[in-house]
């Protein structure tokens, strides 16, 4: 009589109790994949708004140089020009250049002595220095809302952009 030929212990119903465990290893791969990248886009984003920022700042405070009378024509300017350079951020985040614009005129050797009266226009051979800041709350307006895993909240913080020039009219 003819026996089965021996197996080493396998079932044929074995690899079906292995079907979905592949399922389940490509949904945890993928969850840490997808948080991954999301984290890398977040910030990544953020820091494009923190440099352009910055470049917008720093255009803002060479505008105020150019040819103004006052020191309300030179911050009207700045602010614009800020304005202009960002305005392809959200209107969420536009909407708080305004109140979160800083235009500053300050003795050169002394940052902390900027009076309101303080004079320093072409006319003047005092040196100062110019002070232009920016402050958005890209923690309440990002691109991307924040990853809350459990009690961890990961999200960029306010974002500041500052720039200085020195006005001085001596050489000219």
């Amino acid at each position: 009589m003819l026996q089965p030929p021996r197996t080493s212990g396998r079932t044929a119903a074995a690899p079906r109790r292995q079907r979905g465990v592949y399922a389940l290893e490509w949904a945890l791969v993928f969850l840490v994949f997808f948080m991954l990248l999301y984290g890398i886009l977040g910030f990544g984003l953020g820091f494009l708004v923190r440099e352009s920022m910055q470049w917008a700042v720093e255009d803002g405070a060479r505008a105020a140089l150019q040819f103004q009378t006052s020191r309300e024509a030179r911050q009207a300017r700045a602010l614009q020009v800020v304005k202009n350079n960002l305005n392809w951020l959200p209107p969420e985040l536009r909407g708080t250049i305004d109140s979160n614009f800083s235009f500053k005129v300050c003795e050169l050797n002394n940052s902390a002595n900027c009076a309101a009266n303080l004079v320093c226009d072409l006319e003047t051979n005092a040196p100062c220095m110019l002070q232009v800041q920016l402050t958005l709350p890209y923690a309440k307006h990002s691109f991307t809302p924040s990853i809350t895993l459990g009690l961890l909240e990961v999200a960029m913080p306010d974002l500041q952009a500052r720039a200085q020039m020195i006005v001085d009219q001596k050489g000219f």
